[in-house]
């Protein structure tokens, strides 16, 4: 009974130990030295003008105009009952021009196609969740919070969205 409480304790630490970004557990979707761009015409290098909406994601990090994530490590998402992975949480450290540093949470997902990769960061969940908030206990405020009409969720979304891959990227 002891060497089968031992080897479950050994495979739970095991288990929960995070995976550093570097190491074999980096998702498959980045394995090649894909790169991901928040539009397609992003993949060649971009015009001086379109930089301020430059979006780019490796296993490396997230980098966009006066902003970046580096990622330091990956969990995979899983299945409670069949254990399948279906996405992947990274943890990072994200700073901006200012020097400021500030950690997120992405939840990164692959979709079926294998072209396109859903990326949602939990900071601005949040910001969107307190955006919804504050409009539903004063819709007085909702042009000032996310915009007449606009979604909260969308109005705090940069980073957060859809990203297709760059082919032959490396």
């Amino acid at each position: 009974m002891r060497l089968v409480s031992a080897l479950a304790l050994a495979l739970l630490t095991d288990l929960a130990r995070p995976a550093m970004a570097g190491e074999a557990a980096v998702p498959e979707f980045f394995r090649d030295g894909q790169r991901y761009v928040a539009r397609a015409d992003q993949c060649a290098e971009p015009a001086s003008s379109d930089r301020e909406d430059l979006r780019s994601i490796t296993a490396l990090g997230i980098s966009a105009y006066e902003y970046g994530c580096g990622f330091l490590a990956f969990l995979p998402s899983k299945d409670a009952l069949s254990g399948e992975i279906h996405g992947w949480v990274a943890q990072a450290s994200c700073g901006d021009d200012s020097g400021i540093e500030r950690p997120d949470s992405f939840y990164l997902a692959l979709q079926p196609d294998g072209k396109r990769l859903q990326v949602q960061s939990q900071n601005e969940y949040a910001t969107g969740e307190a955006l919804l908030l504050l409009e539903l206990r004063h819709p007085e405020l909702s042009a000032m919070s996310s915009g007449e009409g606009q979604d909260p969720y969308e109005a705090a979304s940069f980073i957060s969205g859809e990203y297709v891959a760059c082919e032959g990227a490396q």
